[in-house]
């Protein structure tokens, strides 16, 4: 039910609620995330905002193998600003994406370092600079609560 916004009680051990109506009690008090509705009604709902938002991760993911199968590294951790980017590579390609998470409800501005010879960018999700800041670094510009993917080639 997380794609619908279920929540739970006790956590991931208790998140077993029906997305068709419930008659259980437990389940029909917990709040769901991006609507008024509760489990108490039927909530398979493939118009809701988080039904659509892991519809599109899931495309982006399908469409982009290398986001499935390439080396995995961690560019940038932070625990004062909640910030995550991480790049996959696919080393006989060249292919390589940024994937960055914010999870403050702050925009974040982040120097990522990277291969020196990754020097343009694409947007795949988001708003990615189209070159590097630097030799061996690009800037990202995470907005809110939010997430971004660029793509790059060596040239």
């Amino acid at each position: 039910g997380d794609e619908q916004g279920f929540v739970s009680d006790g956590g991931d051990r208790y998140a077993r609620e029906d997305m068709f109506a419930s008659a259980v009690p437990s389940y029909n008090d917990n709040d769901l995330i991006a609507t008024d509705a509760t489990t108490a009604q039927a909530n398979f709902d493939t118009s809701s905002p988080l039904f659509l938002a892991l519809q599109e991760m899931a495309a982006i993911r399908q469409s982009h193998p290398v986001l499935r199968h390439g080396d995995l590294t961690v560019r940038a951790a932070s625990h004062t600003a909640p910030v995550l980017a991480l790049e996959r590579r696919n080393w006989e390609g060249g292919e390589t994406y940024l994937v960055a998470f914010n999870a403050s409800s702050e925009a974040q501005t982040m120097n990522v370092a990277v291969d020196g010879r990754l020097l343009a960018w694409t947007s795949v999700i988001g708003d990615c600079a189209p070159a590097a800041t630097a030799s061996g670094s690009v800037q990202l510009v995470l907005p809110p609560m939010d997430y971004l993917i660029c793509r790059s080639v060596p040239g």
